[in-house]
């Protein structure tokens, strides 16, 4: 089962291409399948490229792995998002904690690494929707 989330069309470098976003799902069956629909651009969750808490920057030899391996496919990296989960490195960045200095110099440090490889670009999503009010559990009477 592939884990490709959306697919679109729309212009990149004024060519028709298909991007298509993906939890780094590098399988050869999910990227056979894209390669087949068309795609010529995976926005990947950049997060799978740090360590296993998905901490730190990005580590370039899991993106040089990563990259080959999409590459073979003749796809390439259009994308890359930083981890936006609750919990995730961050979140202090969010809430204006203590901890936010070190995660903006790894925020940085992934944009530098990202860039050298040649991912056209970084995706943030700085803002507070996930923060306050999105609890999916009941709460209260009635509910």
């Amino acid at each position: 089962m592939s884990s490709f989330i959306w697919t679109g069309l729309s212009t990149f470098r004024k060519e028709e291409s298909m991007k298509l976003t993906t939890s780094s799902d590098f399988s050869e069956a999910s990227l056979k399948f894209a390669k087949q629909l068309g795609v010529t651009h995976l926005k990947i969750n950049s997060g799978e490229l740090m360590d296993e808490r998905q901490r730190g920057s990005v580590q370039l030899p899991k993106l040089l792995r990563a990259k080959k391996k999409v590459e073979a496919y003749d796809l390439k990296i259009g994308v890359a998002l930083l981890p936006q989960g609750v919990g995730s490195q961050h979140w202090n960045i969010r809430l204006g904690r203590p901890e936010r200095e070190q995660e903006i110099e790894d925020v940085c440090r992934s944009i530098e690494i990202l860039g050298q490889e040649g991912i056209p670009v970084v995706e943030y999503v700085f803002n507070l929707a996930a923060v306050f009010g999105s609890e999916s559990k009941p709460s209260g009477r009635g509910g």
